[in-house]
């Protein structure tokens, strides 16, 4: 759904980064949106 609204879709391997305790929330970023 995200790539058919224009979004770049980016698979990553994640094995590596639980290895050191580490999680997806970790690598995200907020989101920031103009007001309505």
């Amino acid at each position: 759904q995200l790539k058919a609204r224009g979004f770049e879709v980016a698979a990553i391997d994640m094995s590596e980064i639980s290895k050191t305790g580490g999680g997806i929330h970790c690598m995200a970023q907020a989101l920031k949106r103009e007001p309505a």
